[in-house]
């Protein structure tokens, strides 16, 4: 045979080979991996189903109606963070957007106080002031009390704040609780009392 055609010919039994090991390690690595199957066809944010709510240790005990059923529980806990943390984050710059973001979870004796609180406060001080702003994480909540026939219960939710002034670099972190008296109104949570403690 001529050296072109043993070229050839190595070259195409190379190409075999390297094949069939391809194939045995792709069949020997897969054979014990389940094929990745996406269960998450949620296209919002949703509490999960069945789970005990977040915070919930043994130390927190929830009413009974509220331990049988863990959505009402997840629902409340949820709108009260939610809540916390807007309530709580602002800025001299924000021109109280922090609370009209908070308008579909508020009682109408809540937005009636925020109109108070906003036409008590001095008009934006405009582009010359000095930045001063706070952000709010909410970490847990405890439930104090829930009223079942009246669709009613009080929360504390415990956050962690960052105060900056004139900058964001290094701000002031510390540690407030925020006492909510919440209704349950259309099947929703809505915050009707907010006070720092």
């Amino acid at each position: 045979m001529k050296k072109r055609t043993k070229v050839i010919i190595g070259i195409i039994v190379a190409i075999i080979v390297i094949a069939l090991i391809a194939i045995l390690l792709w069949w020997w690595l897969g054979r014990g991996a389940e094929p990745f199957v996406n269960l998450n066809t949620n296209q919002g944010i949703q509490l999960p189903q069945g789970l005990p709510p977040a915070g919930t240790t043994s130390q927190t005990k929830l009413p009974p109606v509220l331990a049988q059923k863990p959505d009402l529980a997840a629902g409340l806990k949820a709108a009260a963070m939610i809540f916390a943390e807007r309530f709580g984050s602002y800025s001299n710059e924000s021109n109280f957007s922090n609370l009209e973001s908070l308008d579909s979870l508020m009682t109408s004796k809540m937005k009636a106080w925020v109109k108070n609180y906003k036409a008590s406060m001095p008009a934006s001080p405009g582009e010359t002031a000095v930045y001063s702003g706070v952000t709010t994480k909410a970490l847990s909540v405890e439930i104090k009390t829930f009223e079942e026939a009246s669709g009613k219960a009080e929360v504390i939710v415990n956050t962690q704040r960052q105060k900056s002034q004139g900058t964001t670099v290094n701000p002031e972190v510390y540690y407030q609780k925020l006492e909510l008296s919440l209704v349950l109104a259309g099947g929703s949570w809505q915050v009707d009392e907010a006070k720092w403690e």
